[in-house]
């Protein structure tokens, strides 16, 4: 019964520790097992040392990390000026989207004069100036064409607005001188039933 437990027990212990018989073995052949609070081996020392020396410049560098992460970021201070800044820039541009859309009311209205009032010539250059208008249609397709293709070109990689900006005057003048034209024809069918109804002299009065 006592081996049972013996055995039992010896059976348990090498489960746990598989030098557990070994050292039970020697210990009853008298063999003296070291202690082990005795001092440790001198690589073992210097590899503790080592060891702790990495820490403590571990420990240094997070620390460094952690002031320079803390030297980095912005200050209240900072951030309230940014945002004053931020308020700034968005109120000027809204003044100056203001002040665009202004300029394009204006030149509308312009526009919108010339067309209706027509460009006041004197009566001697007509004929001149009918001319000149006459020429200019007649690169208005050549015009228009190239400013398709300036229109076509700012969706490319290059800067082309530009020249669509600078393009645009010229249509612009176009239709007002088409603008004048169709004034001019009016005024000369108003003068031609004038003459026909009143007649020769009654036109020289006017």
């Amino acid at each position: 019964m006592p081996q049972t437990l013996s055995s039992h027990g010896a059976g348990g212990a090498s489960a746990l520790n598989p030098f557990a018989a070994i050292v039970s073995a020697a210990q009853q052949a008298g063999v003296r097992v070291p202690g082990t609070n005795g001092p440790l081996p001198a690589l073992v020392s210097a590899a503790s040392s080592l060891v702790e020396a990495a820490d403590a410049r571990h420990s240094a560098n997070c620390t460094v990390e952690s002031l320079k992460a803390h030297m980095s970021v912005p200050s209240a201070a900072d951030i309230v000026v940014q945002r004053t800044l931020a308020k700034q820039l968005h109120v000027a541009n809204a003044n100056n989207r203001a002040i665009v859309e202004g300029q394009k009311e204006i030149a509308a209205r312009v526009r919108a004069l010339k067309s209706r009032e027509c460009i006041p010539v004197e009566r001697e250059f007509q004929q001149d100036f009918i001319a000149l208008l006459r020429a200019i249609f007649q690169s208005g397709p050549m015009l228009q064409q190239l400013y398709e293709d300036v229109s076509w070109a700012i969706h490319t990689p290059e800067p082309g607005a530009a020249w669509e900006d600078r393009l645009q005057p010229l249509l612009d003048a176009i239709s007002t001188c088409q603008a004048y034209e169709a004034g001019l024809s009016q005024q000369q069918e108003l003068l031609a039933s004038l003459r026909t109804k009143e007649g020769p002299s009654k036109i020289a009065e006017l």
